[in-house]
């Protein structure tokens, strides 16, 4: 888990608005990030990744995470949704646990902010088991299909569980395994 955290803060700062010291029309942006000027708000500069992404949460609601651990993503995903992503940055929403809920397609929440906001505020633990295998296969084919994938765009699949992927004994048991996905 901490792996995937670290993985997601690093696309995080290659994609976010940066604060930048002085407002100027030259801007030194983090070294690590493909930035460009794009204007400036209440005396400070603003850098913007020139990368557009598409980007869709698969968040686990099964009982191994708990309602604590579901709080902790809602967070996560709260604090991305407010500040840590480019406006042109597409999201879409996947809750899983014993079944997968394709809450929200990938799609431009640019002009929808609120809504956005409302529907992560909104989003709900069920409990469950935890069905990694099934979100993979469906995650993975929603990202492929026809009017949302798109060649310009680079696409990230986050995962957000607690690693325990286990079903009822009749659909596989525990562990499961990501590994044939």
């Amino acid at each position: 888990l901490l792996t995937v955290l670290a993985i997601i803060l690093y696309l995080i700062d290659l994609s976010a608005g940066q604060a930048c010291s002085t407002l100027s029309t030259s801007v030194q942006c983090n070294d690590r990030s493909a930035c460009s000027w794009n204007g400036g708000t209440n005396g400070q500069c603003n850098c913007a990744s020139e990368v557009k992404l598409d980007i869709l949460f698969g968040l686990d609601t099964s009982g191994s995470i708990g309602y604590e651990g579901f709080q902790v993503q809602k967070d996560f995903v709260e604090g991305l949704v407010l500040r840590g992503l480019a406006n042109d940055t597409r999201l879409g929403f996947y809750m899983f646990n014993t079944w997968v809920n394709d809450t929200q397609p990938i799609q431009d929440w640019s002009e929808k902010q609120s809504e956005l906001l409302q529907f992560v505020k909104g989003m709900w633990w069920s409990g469950g088991w935890t069905n990694t295998g099934q979100l993979l296969s469906d995650g993975l084919a929603h990202m492929a299909s026809p009017g949302i994938y798109d060649a310009s765009r680079q696409q990230i699949f986050i995962i957000i569980t607690d690693g325990n992927p286990c079903l009822p004994q009749s659909q596989g048991g525990c562990p499961q395994t990501a590994c044939q996905y």
